[in-house]
């Protein structure tokens, strides 16, 4: 390891903070202003490609433009000694990736407060055309007072810009969308995938494609899907379910567009899960609004804090489908309730605010009916009403009309509601074929007569189906006893490939080296691990035998790695796995990505991320290595 630099540019060099797979990470002192700055020393060769000094200042203008409160400010970007180097402000806290290990945990409200932040600042990037492409929870930090700041924005990016090596990619492989592991278009949609990755960590404790490599993480991220969060988390709101699947759908067309509205579903979540409907109800809404919808404004510091702490308004509506209101409406019963929250995108609101629309409703078809009365008695001649004494109705004062009285009130009758035990829990409840969204022991709202066919579904177990009726509302719960699914006959998977290979399933050897294996398993999904050290093969695939079939499946096919370096003496390790002394004119190696490194006796070293194709050679070089 080299010493510590004393100046880099006008900077004195303080301490050496951290080192990543981009750059030297320093505390420095700005001399000239008096304040202490964070400078990061890129790993990049601006010499080694044409044109690419010029790229890399392009790509470092915009993101040093990126003047946002969630987003790292840039204060300079300079070069020393042929290297680039960035300034930025230099932060206190903690980035994300440790303060998801602290205790006491983060609760829900601060959980989803980071991420909404986060999504405000690749927002604003994306809006002007920048792409982070490294999202993860080292590369957050949440300051003091709570601000989350996205770190190393746009690096990958103008890191990419010096590379030379074929192949190459950039960001932690577990954190990775598709796309930038496959070479296909990349825009925000990729940041937005991560995005998708750090929530789904953060809520779970896991991450959603792990492995016992890059090359096994890769594989599950280009063709699995993760656990569900319900298997993990029971009680978690099931709209904040289906936002995650949401973000990391691997086609990017079936993804969030916008990270705003990413940020907007999540909102809908903080707000259902920290005000409760008889908080909600005190605030004021605008009656004159209420004929389609409701808006309801929150005042600054309700629930918890927002970036800005600013007021937020949430709108409460009915679909554009529905009728007008009427006396007999009843929001609770029969009529789909959804909410909008910046930028109006609207989702089905959580059954808890059925009392605050039911309210709000109440109010609506008061003014409606005042409005109507009132049109219905206003004189039809410009002659003044003759005087009389008939007792014949006429319109209230709107001064002594209350809203919300005996008398203005519609007819609501509450809506029935009954409590659904499983033996065992965690069946997902299906009410007349729809699915609720709710898992056992779960509270199900009747809204239709009776009776009304349950069904509840479990892995493992047979479906059930009973019927409510009006004793079980009188009960006020049902319990329902599981059947398990009978043991299926096992079937037969066959895997062959080019080169031997041995098959495991966990830490267990299920079937020694060899290029052809039979294997009888049960008829389940069964995860199993392919592993060759020879072909720096060691990948996991799911299989899901068929009851009495044998199924087909190849290993990976070989492709070939060369490796060059200008320094000799320096090892090279193909995913921590050493081989020798550069150069490396031919390794046969299985197809798909794999880290290279190379590690040199004074400390220094680089790594490098490609993709071998089968049956071509890929070539990686180190022209220089930079501590």
């Amino acid at each position: 390891m080299h010493a510590l630099p004393r100046h880099i540019g006008r900077y004195e060099i303080l301490a050496r903070v951290g080192q990543g797979g981009m750059g030297v990470l320093y505390r420095a002192h700005d001399p000239a202003l008096d304040r202490d700055v964070a400078i990061k020393m890129m790993l990049v060769d601006l010499e080694s490609e044409e044109g690419a000094r010029e790229r890399f200042e392009r790509e470092a203008k915009a993101v040093a433009k990126l003047q946002h409160r969630n987003v790292v400010t840039i204060h300079e970007f300079g070069e020393c000694e042929g290297s680039p180097y960035i300034a930025m402000e230099f932060l206190g806290g903690h980035d994300l990736e440790e303060l998801a290990r602290r205790e006491p945990p983060l609760s829900l409200d601060e959980k989803l407060d980071i991420v909404i932040q986060l999504c405000a600042g690749l927002g604003f990037a994306h809006e002007r055309g920048i792409v982070h492409r490294d999202i993860k929870p080292s590369n957050v930090r949440v300051i003091e007072d709570g601000t989350a700041k996205i770190l190393d924005f746009g690096i990958a990016k103008i890191a990419r810009t010096g590379t030379t090596s074929q192949g190459q990619r950039l960001g932690s492989p577990s954190y990775m969308a598709p796309e930038l592991l496959s070479d296909a278009m990349v825009d925000g949609r990729a940041d937005l995938f991560s995005t998708g990755v750090l929530l789904y960590e953060l809520l779970t404790g896991h991450k959603p494609f792990a492995g016992d490599s890059p090359t096994a993480v890769v594989y599950r991220i280009l063709n699995e899907s993760p656990p569900p969060l319900h298997s993990l988390v029971p009680d978690l709101p099931s709209l904040l379910a289906d936002i995650v699947t949401r973000a990391l759908e691997k086609d990017p067309d079936r993804r969030y567009a916008r990270a705003s509205e990413l940020a907007a579903d999540l909102q809908i979540v903080r707000l259902m899960n920290t005000a409760s409907p008889a908080t909600l109800a005190t605030y004021e809404s605008p009656v004159a609004a209420l004929t389609a919808a409701a808006e309801v404004t929150l005042p600054r510091g309700t629930g918890s804090r927002t970036p800005g702490d600013s007021p937020t308004t949430v709108l409460l509506a009915r679909p554009a489908t529905a009728p007008s209101p009427a006396l007999d409406v009843d929001f609770r019963r029969g009529e789909e309730v959804s909410a909008v929250v910046a930028g109006r995108r609207q989702l089905p609101v959580h059954p808890r605010w059925g009392v605050l629309v039911v309210a709000v409703s109440a109010l609506a078809v008061v003014g409606l009916a005042l409005a109507g009365l009132w049109v219905s008695l206003r004189p039809t001649a410009p002659t003044p009403a003759p005087q009389t004494t008939s007792a014949e109705p006429r319109a209230p004062s709107a001064e002594k009309t209350v809203p919300g009285s005996q008398a203005a009130a519609p007819d609501v009758r509450p809506p029935s509601t009954v409590t659904i035990v499983s033996v065992p829990p965690g069946a997902r409840v299906l009410l007349d074929g729809r699915d609720t969204g709710l898992a056992t022991p779960a509270e199900v709202t009747i809204e239709d007569d009776l009776p009304q066919t349950l069904r509840l579904t479990r892995a493992g177990y047979q479906a059930t189906e009973v019927q409510l009726t009006a004793a079980d509302l009188s009960a006020g719960t049902r319990t329902i006893s599981l059947v398990p699914e009978p043991p299926a006959a096992p079937g037969v998977v066959e895997l062959a490939g080019e080169y031997s290979f041995e098959v495991l399933e966990g830490a267990r050897v299920l079937s020694g080296p060899s290029s052809g294996h039979e294997l009888t398993l049960p008829a389940r999904p069964t995860t199993l691990r392919l592993r060759s050290a020879q072909y720096f093969l060691d990948r996991a695939i799911t299989v899901t035998p068929q009851s009495g079939r044998r199924q087909q499946l190849a290993a990976p096919s070989l492709g070939t790695l060369a490796v060059f370096a200008a320094i000799e003496t320096c090892t090279v390790k193909i995913d921590d796995q050493e081989v020798g002394f550069p150069p490396i004119p031919r390794q046969a190696i299985v197809a798909g990505p794999h880290r290279v490194a190379l590690q040199c006796p004074d400390g220094s070293g680089s790594t490098k991320n490609v993709v071998v194709e089968a049956g071509q050679r890929t070539t990686v070089t180190f022209d220089t290595i930079k501590d």
